[in-house]
């Protein structure tokens, strides 16, 4: 039906056009501070298949703030032009005029969910196995230290530094196999048949009760090391990197007991929250956009639309962090100001079409 209409078109051809561009001069600035910021040593070629993915982690961000602004451009230029006024003028309401705009948002929404599910979680893989490989020295020297730690089929317990995901191996690792015997080593690739560990020292309590060094090696493999798969899979992969689906699986079916399902229930919220943004940009600030005004005060509708985006935006964030401390519920912490938009945002389209 939207279309079917030389006007319906028009619209839809002049927000993809301004988003489009807007989406293109935001981005293109940010690589350029990004780059100039921590240089990547890397081929060219590597080099735009990193920013290419990067785009697709920093979608959820921009496209938002392109489509606001694209909608407030478009739409002031139809009223400068009186397209609108005669439009109206003519018996297309105001409801029909919207259709256009709101398909875009609820396309740029659906994408959105679209790029969570299927391309995000490959991206972010992709961009943290670049950042691992291609940082500079200065950078890794400057990784924050922390400890980690898996259980292991037998009960045993391994702690760790840190997996590079890159290279499929756990770094600066101790094998805790029981009360008296203790493996540290450099490296271990868990992912093979026996796993090996690399620059290895087996220590082992003495008659003292003191634990010693007994025995070096450059190389030694474990077949007595049993990992549960999954453990592996969650631990070289962040919570960040997983679709939507998955995170809804993990998904606590009681109340939260621990520290990893309350990140997990933010995340998840979070990740539902932030596409919807892109429906609240069109429905917000369209009702004082179309008004048969002779001066429509442009500056302040720009001012306030974008003020409030990034408030929103912050909110959010600020929810989710709630949420994984435990400190409010996401109903709370997410649902509950995103929800408020939204009924602001209708009563204001209910009052212009009255």
């Amino acid at each position: 039906m939207i279309l079917n209409s030389i006007w319906g078109r028009y619209f839809l051809k002049s927000i993809l056009k301004t988003t489009t561009f807007v989406l293109a001069c935001f981005y293109g600035l940010y690589v350029l501070i990004d780059y100039a910021y921590h240089p990547f040593h890397a081929p060219w070629m590597e080099l735009l298949k990193y920013y290419g993915f990067d785009l697709l982690q920093q979608l959820e961000i921009l496209l938002p703030f392109a489509l606001l602004i694209g909608l407030i451009r478009t739409l002031s230029n139809l009223s400068a032009h009186h397209e609108l006024i005669a439009l109206q003028s003519s018996g297309v309401s105001f409801h029909a005029l919207m259709r256009p705009f709101l398909l875009v948002g609820l396309t740029c929404t659906l994408l959105l969910y679209l790029n969570n599910e299927l391309f995000l979680p490959h991206a972010m893989q992709f961009l943290r196995k670049a950042h691992e490989k291609y940082i500079t020295k200065k950078a890794k020297h400057n990784l924050p230290l922390s400890a980690k730690h898996l259980l292991l089929k037998d009960n045993s317990t391994l702690i760790f530094q840190s997996y590079q995901q890159s290279e499929g191996r756990f770094f600066d690792v101790y094998w805790i196999k029981n009360n008296d015997e203790i493996y540290r080593m450099k490296f271990l690739y868990p992912n093979i048949e026996k796993p090996l560990g690399e620059f290895v020292d087996y220590i082992s309590r003495d008659s003292n009760d003191h634990f010693v060094v007994k025995e070096s090696m450059d190389k030694q493999s474990f077949p007595d090391m049993l990992f549960f798969k999954e453990s592996i899979f969650e631990t070289g992969s962040e919570v960040e990197e997983r679709p939507l689906t998955q995170l809804w699986t993990k998904l606590p079916s009681k109340e939260v007991s621990s520290d990893k399902e309350a990140e997990i229930v933010a995340i998840f919220h979070h990740k539902l929250a932030l596409p919807l943004l892109c429906l609240l940009v069109i429905l917000g600030p369209a009702p004082f956009c179309i008004r048969a005004t002779r001066q429509l005060a442009l500056f302040s509708i720009n001012a306030i639309s974008l003020f409030s985006l990034v408030a929103l935006y912050l909110i959010l964030n600020s929810g989710a962090l709630l949420i994984e401390r435990q400190v409010l519920s996401p109903y709370l912490a997410i649902w509950v100001p995103l929800l408020t938009a939204f009924a602001l945002s209708i009563l204001a389209m209910a009052r212009r079409i009255v």
